[in-house]
């Protein structure tokens, strides 16, 4: 086990225990979902009326959503703020980064003493041994040339795949079909799993924070999950992957701050709505509105996403 500092028992992603403001930059006001009928569908006319208000809805969200947006009109809009976190910050001890790690964190908390107690857990974090190791290795691209990751590469088949061509935020791919979390959970512990998924979002993070930073803009990244081929068996029962995953999403939202635009599902079975319903109950509606889902006979390619 490479990763015993990880502590998961107290981690989960239901609404009681989950920070306030963790999704804030995702969340719209009721006004503004009910304002998203008044957009063109940019010549869509084998639409059908629910795909053309979702895509009204995305662009909506687009103009709204702080991903893509200059660094220089961001700094400036939340300077007060990001001079309220660096003070409280500074008063409680903990180090401060520079502008663009401030504003991720006043952007995704609505409330400041949320986004100190998330900016504090983050340095704390980081400062652990193990994890500055894996962090540095992460930056040098040899952690997943490592004996952990190409163990775990047996059995999930996902990775970093390019940049998204709008906003240019890096892409993280998994294909659950393809793989075998019962096989994983069943050779390696629930730290180790989670020391490899939190080094993935590492690396998302380092891709999304040297992009922002040679463009002068926000940039995010996007997850697409496959769902073609997957077993509801994998995903369903195994509960041993699914609270290692909880646990480290719902770690990350503390670590890793405006990291994430969009999660896209494509392929998805012909049992995932029944599997969408009830998952969706266990989590925010902030949490859910980041997810977009390509119908089983629509390409990614034409969706308007």
């Amino acid at each position: 086990m490479v990763a015993e500092h990880i502590d998961l028992t107290y981690l989960s992603l239901d609404s009681e225990s989950e920070p306030p403001g963790l999704y804030n930059d995702i969340s719209r006001s009721a006004s503004e979902e009910e304002d998203s009928s008044d957009d063109s569908d940019d010549g869509d006319s084998d639409d059908d009326g629910e795909n053309k208000k979702l895509k009204a809805t995305l662009r909506k969200e687009e103009r709204n959503s702080p991903h893509g947006k200059s660094l220089s009109m961001l700094y400036m809009k939340n300077r007060t703020r990001m001079n309220e976190l660096t003070t409280k910050l500074n008063a409680a001890g903990q180090q401060t980064g520079d502008d663009l790690w401030l504003l991720r964190y006043v952007l995704s908390f609505e409330h400041m003493n949320d986004a100190v107690a998330a900016a504090s857990l983050s340095n704390e974090w980081r400062a652990q041994s193990g994890i500055a190791d894996m962090i540095e290795d992460v930056s040098k691209n040899i952690f997943f040339q490592s004996e952990l990751a190409m163990h775990v590469h047996k059995y999930l088949c996902c990775g970093t795949h390019g940049t998204m061509k709008n906003g240019g935020g890096p892409v993280f791919i998994i294909r659950a079909g393809l793989s075998r979390p019962s096989l994983l959970m069943d050779r390696l512990t629930k730290a180790d799993v989670s020391y490899y998924l939190l080094a993935q979002r590492e690396k998302m993070f380092q891709r999304c924070d040297a992009l922002s930073r040679k463009t002068n803009t926000l940039v995010k990244g996007t997850m697409i999950i496959d769902l073609e081929n997957a077993s509801l068996a994998e995903i369903w029962n195994e509960s041993r992957f699914r609270d290692v995953n909880a646990a480290v999403s719902h770690l990350s939202g503390s670590l890793y701050p405006q990291m994430t635009h969009k999660t896209v599902i494509v392929n998805p079975p012909s049992y995932f709505s029944w599997l969408y319903s009830v998952i969706s109950r266990l989590v925010t509606k902030r949490l859910t509105k980041k997810i977009i889902i390509i119908p089983k006979n629509q390409s990614l390619m034409k969706s308007y996403f």
